[in-house]
């Protein structure tokens, strides 16, 4: 065995996911340390592709037999820092021999700031005023149920992009949710008047509705009740600024082993300027 072959010690820092934030809805992220072995192999960039707006690449392999999770980050004793992307566990018959992980490099990383910065005189970010006062004021909870139409269903909203794997939201945070409406960032178009001088904005933000399958909960019906939920206040929450674009996309993708039911519908948003 080569001294590339050979284990070495890599400090896991486990991610913990925390309260979410009041203006993007993204839970706190903080991490735990603990010394584990890992072998690391650098590798040719992959790049890969998930919904609500994520994209990386695989840059390295990490093989170990510790425990490590989707999301928690690998750092080296000279300093690089990567983050694990899926894991394949590799048996023979009944016997485990080790985790092969993705590993991704992150050569740019710092701690994320603890709050987001909102001056008063700054304009909404429309992507805010989703949902944090249009969907959550006019959304029936009751309206959204597991499987037998009673029990409420757990939900939440959120941008896109989180700065953790997706699956967390759904499986391994403290507080899991079946569904998420996801709003990213919006497509901003300059409104002109008579002289050519803008006068508003219009904006058009695609809102992710998306669900997996859970204990008493199909994805695909849970995605059915929470869209058409968003319909409902469309047609019935018009706020002479807002409203439901006819158009519809179904955006559900593979994450790792778990399906991600996505359905994306675009709202616009018209603000005078200043």
């Amino acid at each position: 065995m080569s001294i590339e072959d050979s284990p070495a010690k890599v400090t896991r820092l486990e991610l913990v996911l925390g309260s979410r934030d009041g203006t993007t809805g993204w839970r706190a992220a903080t991490y735990t340390e603990e010394t584990i072995e890992m072998i690391i192999t650098d590798r040719g960039a992959s790049g890969y592709y998930t919904p609500a707006g994520y994209y990386g690449e695989l840059t390295a392999l990490g093989q170990c037999a510790d425990p490590v999770v989707d999301g928690d980050h690998i750092l080296t004793d000279d300093g690089r820092r990567y983050e694990v992307k899926y894991i394949h566990e590799v048996w023979k018959l009944n016997n485990f021999i080790r985790r092969d992980c993705a590993l991704m490099k992150l050569p740019l990383w710092q701690a994320p700031p603890t709050s987001v910065s909102t001056v008063q005189d700054r304009p909404a970010d429309v992507r805010s005023i989703l949902i944090n006062t249009w969907l959550p004021l006019h959304i029936r909870p009751s309206m959204i149920t597991k499987n037998d139409d009673v029990t409420l269903a757990s939900y939440d909203y959120m941008y896109g992009d989180p700065p953790y794997p997706l699956i967390r939201e759904f499986r391994a945070s403290s507080s899991p949710v079946q569904g998420l409406y996801i709003v990213d960032p919006p497509t901003v178009t300059p409104l002109h008047q008579y002289d050519q001088s803008v006068n508003a904005y219009k904006e058009v933000a695609a809102i992710h509705v998306c669900t997996v399958n859970s204990t008493d909960v199909t994805g695909t019906v849970l995605l059915d009740k929470m869209s058409k939920e968003l319909r409902y206040v469309a047609e019935n929450a018009q706020t002479g600024s807002m409203y439901l674009q006819d158009r519809e996309e179904d955006a559900s993708r593979s994450l790792g082993s778990m399906k991600l039911y996505d359905t994306k519908y675009y709202v616009e948003y018209r603000r005078l300027k200043g």
